[in-house]
C-alpha cells in the first residue's frame, strides 16, 4: 500500500506540472540486459508521444554498441530528427 501511495503522489506532481509551463525531466537507466526494454518501450514511447521534454539516460553498465545507439537516439532527438 505504502507503493501505492507513492506512485499516486506522483502521478500529482506531473499532473500539476501539465498546467505549468514547466518542462517534463524524464530520467531512466539500464545496463546491458535491460537496454532492449529501454530503447524499445521506454525511450520510442517518449520519442512518439512527448515531443517536449528533457531526457536523461544513465549508463549502468550498456556495452559500446548500446552508449551509441542511446547517443544517437538522443542526438536525433536534440536537432529535430523525429
Amino acid at each position: 500500500m505504502k507503493g501505492l501511495k507513492y506512485i499516486a503522489k506522483v502521478f500529482g506532481v506531473v499532473s500539476r506540472m501539465w498546467h505549468t509551463k514547466k518542462k517534463l525531466t524524464i530520467i531512466t537507466g539500464a545496463n546491458e540486459a535491460y537496454y532492449e526494454s529501454m530503447m524499445h518501450n521506454l525511450l520510442e514511447s517518449v520519442r512518439r508521444h512527448e515531443k517536449d521534454v528533457n531526457v536523461v539516460v544513465w549508463d549502468l553498465g550498456l556495452n559500446d554498441r548500446q552508449k551509441e545507439d542511446v547517443i544517437n537516439w538522443l542526438s536525433e532527438c536534440l536537432w529535430g530528427g523525429w
